[in-house]
């Protein structure tokens, strides 16, 4: 069975059952904080060009094109979106996957 998502265009992607079954690699999530655009970019190992999906306003999913793979995340506005950063964050960094989740089910 296949899960399908949708973006604010109404454009649907779907994410087949063989990416499904993989199991969860636990990667180090980098980031790059653009402090002139407030824009923060989330990517595995390195960027890379990726097919992207906006999933809301100012929020980007970046998928690899051939294997549907999470890259990376763009989030515009960082700072308006999670104030309670503001000043807090590095320019460049690395993060632990588990770490990152634990922030976002907490804020």
């Amino acid at each position: 069975m296949a899960t399908t998502i949708q973006d604010r265009s109404g454009h649907r992607i779907e994410l087949t059952d063989e990416r499904r079954k993989r199991p969860v690699k636990r990667k180090k999530l980098r980031y790059h904080y653009d402090r002139e655009a407030d824009v923060m970019y989330f990517y595995f190992d390195r960027p890379r060009k990726a097919k992207t999906i906006e999933l809301d306003t100012d929020f980007l999913l970046r998928l690899d094109p051939a294997t549907e793979e999470t890259v990376g995340i763009t989030v515009i506005s960082f700072s308006r979106h999670f104030p309670f950063l503001r000043g807090q964050v590095p320019d460049e960094g690395e993060l632990e996957t588990r770490d990152v989740m634990k922030a976002l089910l907490a804020a």
